[in-house]
């Protein structure tokens, strides 16, 4: 049977992450992601290492992790397909000697991660440094794949690039990319332009007029009824701005599940 090793943020989290499967009282323990629809269609072994508010370099570090665990478990590389989903450039990472640890910048739970975290963004964050890392990381990761020969695909939970950034001067692989173009506002992104009392989008859903380097947001903003793009606009939960359980749903059927069988010809291997 295939594996499917799947890292990113929130937005890819579900009952078949560690995240939430361990944690019965996590607030969004109900949420279903593309994780979990893929194998309506497709039976994989799952391994899914994402958790919720994770930065760029975490979840590289994460990817890496289990790829080796389970290469040391002797699964086949020709076994095995990985999806990346990143998550956004102003989520940070460090290690803490005196923590033993990694404190994330978006996870602050104790003062002394906020008084660290106070001083990198007044001393050393930098908007530049921010794309830098974000950069950096998806370079290790494509470099790291492709030394071990596993087939991999990238998205972005949403658009974190500018237009004009220009993958290839990075040593970036943009073939390995999903990103979602498109030139015009739906109809209903044009009524929010209009409507300054319309509580949608939030920051991380907001949409340019032209977008170059669009994600999984873009994705459902664009294609999908306004009803059922968030868990907010389905009534699941006040307030949750990612992808509703149904938009997930299509997304993976419509995106996801189209590019492992493109990359992998697993329509014909499973059949």
């Amino acid at each position: 049977m295939k594996n499917i090793v799947i890292s990113g943020c929130s937005i890819s989290t579900d009952s078949t992450s560690k995240d939430l499967s361990e944690n019965k009282n996590a607030t969004r323990k109900n949420y279903q992601s593309y994780p979990f629809f893929i194998n309506e269609k497709l039976l994989f072994n799952i391994h899914n290492t994402s958790q919720s508010a994770l930065d760029n370099g975490t979840i590289y570090r994460n990817l890496v992790s289990i790829v080796n665990e389970l290469i040391d478990k002797d699964t086949l590389i020709k076994d095995m397909f990985v999806i990346v989903q990143w998550s956004g450039i102003d989520r940070h990472s460090m290690y803490s000697d005196k923590h033993k640890k990694w404190l994330l910048s978006t996870q602050t739970i104790v003062q002394d991660d906020n008084k660290i975290w106070e001083e990198y963004f007044k001393n050393e964050h930098t908007d530049e440094k921010a794309l830098n890392n974000t950069l950096e990381n998806i370079k290790r990761t494509q470099e790291f794949l492709s030394s071990k020969e596993i087939n991999y695909v990238m998205f972005t939970g949403w658009n974190i690039f500018d237009d004009e950034l220009d993958l290839l001067k990075y040593d970036i692989d943009a073939s390995k990319f999903w990103f979602y173009e498109a030139e015009h506002w739906n109809l209903f992104e044009l009524s929010i332009i209009k409507d300054k009392n319309c509580p949608y989008p939030s920051y991380e859903y907001d949409s340019p007029p032209t977008v170059k380097y669009g994600g999984m947001a873009e994705w459902i903003r664009r294609n999908l009824n306004e009803n059922i793009w968030t868990r907010s606009n389905v009534g699941a939960i006040n307030d949750d701005r990612h992808p509703s359980n149904e938009a997930q749903k299509i997304f993976c059927h419509t995106v996801i599940i189209p590019l492992i069988e493109g990359q992998l010809g697993l329509l014909k291997n499973n059949h």
